[in-house]
């Protein structure tokens, strides 16, 4: 391997790789279709008397594609990754792919690989998640989803002499990320006032050092950037990475497989973050314009890693992030456990799609006088036409999953704040959504919005 050039090494992990996990997917296929053929029988079973030097191939391999093919001028940095060479990224997504579908295939036979596992999970997974591009993140952290179902001690629970079933090890798994998510939001943009409480306690519930050190890498990297603008890429991504692992963890529970039959979703959790998340425009904007003065705008908050205005220019990424772990949780999560929520995810999704609407709207919904229509004047986050998107599908998500009784329609009605909303207001908020997105003004610089014509049709459709 060393006489090929580096492209060459590249091209042959990829095809190696490519062929180990082609032939575990169609292992797998052929096993859950219940063909269980000679062929199908026999490759199963040399993949599982290999598995231990396929799986630490796999490792080093994905070791030696993050060192040699990034492309940065210090490589020392192991975070952030920001560029790779193509068929460097190419290999390392085909090296994901391979180990997700072995571990997928054989499960619980790798209990006694412990240490290749936790190896795979370091390199794989935490070192691999570094490389700024989200095919990369996505491919990082399915491997990471399906790591719990290989059975291995010492994965979540920071002792190698604790062994825990799938189940219990896919909850540590999604708790990890979960409490992360809250770590690294209070400790870069605190501007919540439960969320420090939130993240002391979830931190309290976390007993591998694994992600407590990750977060510690990734505040200690955000807080060495030169600029606000590299902080905000570097915070940024570091939020993908743990709503991308959020995501595939719930996305496994959908999976319906028979090893996460008995896996819990603290659905409390969930939506305490979501809720923060969603409201992260309107928090931002009032520490933009009420609680910091105009020449302080851009000293770093108290407490947090960036300014007002910084905090304010990111917020709507936040938001959406949001959104996306709300619409994976009500696609993957059973019907059953959501049900005792319905009420409260109608009102978080109706005040997420009310605080991005237009002010109109806004003011026609909720009667508003005369000044504080004018002091709303001021936002401007809310004119986003692809944040509008994002929130009328999570309604749509949310009244699709959890539905709403015709009894509350009239006489029942839900809160959100200290506003009393009907059932028939929700109706009422996305129509005029969509009655506003579908006319045209021909003077575009004077609507409450912006954005693209891809994205209003987006917001249609």
């Amino acid at each position: 391997l060393s006489m090929l050039g580096l492209e060459d090494q590249c091209l042959l992990i990829l095809l190696a790789s490519d062929l180990c996990g082609t032939t575990s997917e169609f292992v797998r296929q052929q096993l859950s279709r219940g063909l269980s053929s000679t062929c199908a029988i026999a490759e199963y079973e040399l993949l599982a008397s290999n598995s231990k030097p396929l799986l630490a191939g796999l490792a080093r391999s994905i070791d030696y594609l993050l060192v040699s093919t990034s492309t940065g001028d210090d490589r020392s940095v192991q975070f952030p990754i920001e560029t790779m060479k193509e068929m460097g990224l190419l290999a390392l997504k085909s090296c994901h792919r391979a180990a997700t579908s072995l571990i997928g295939l054989l499960g619980n036979r790798l209990t006694r690989s412990s240490a290749v596992v936790i190896q795979l999970s370091a390199v794989g997974v935490w070192k691999s998640l570094a490389v700024m591009d989200d095919s990369v993140v996505e491919s990082a952290s399915l491997l990471h989803a399906t790591l719990p179902l290989a059975c291995v001690a010492g994965l979540n629970r920071g002792s190698t002499s604790e062994r825990a079933s799938p189940s219990e090890q896919w909850n540590d798994t999604l708790q990890e990320a979960v409490t992360m998510l809250y770590m690294i939001l209070q400790a870069a943009v605190p501007i919540n006032a439960g969320l420090a409480d939130r993240a002391r306690q979830h931190e309290n519930q976390i007993r591998s050092s694994t992600p407590k050190d990750a977060v510690e890498l990734w505040l200690q990297r955000i807080g060495i950037a030169d600029s606000e603008t590299e902080r905000t890429l570097v915070f940024l991504h570091c939020l993908n990475v743990l709503v991308s692992m959020i995501t595939q963890i719930l996305s496994m529970d959908a999976l319906g497989q028979h090893q996460l039959i008995s896996a819990e979703v603290d659905i409390v959790s969930i939506l305490d973050l979501v809720e923060i998340m969603m409201s992260f425009p309107m928090s931002a904007e009032s520490t933009y314009f009420f609680k910091t003065k105009k020449r302080l705008r851009r000293e770093i908050f108290e407490g947090g890693l960036f300014s007002a205005t910084g905090m304010t220019n990111m917020a709507n990424q936040i938001k959406v992030m949001g959104h996306r772990i709300l619409d994976v949780t009500l696609s993957s999560v059973r019907e059953p456990l959501l049900l005792p929520f319905a009420r409260r995810l109608v009102q978080s999704s109706y005040t997420s799609l009310l605080a991005a609407s237009s002010t109109v709207l806004r003011n026609v919904l909720e009667n508003k006088g005369t000044s504080l229509a004018d002091k709303s004047r001021k936002r401007w986050l809310n004119s986003s036409v692809a944040v509008r998107g994002v929130a009328l599908r999570s309604v749509k998500q949310v009244l699709l999953t959890v539905g709403v009784e015709p009894s509350q329609t009239k006489s029942r009605s839900f809160r959100a704040g200290n506003r009393k909303v009907q059932a028939d207001n929700l109706v009422n908020l996305v129509c005029g959504t969509l009655v506003e997105q579908l006319q045209w003004f021909d003077h575009m610089e004077n609507a409450d919005e912006w954005g693209t014509i891809e994205e209003r049709r987006d917001c249609i459709v």
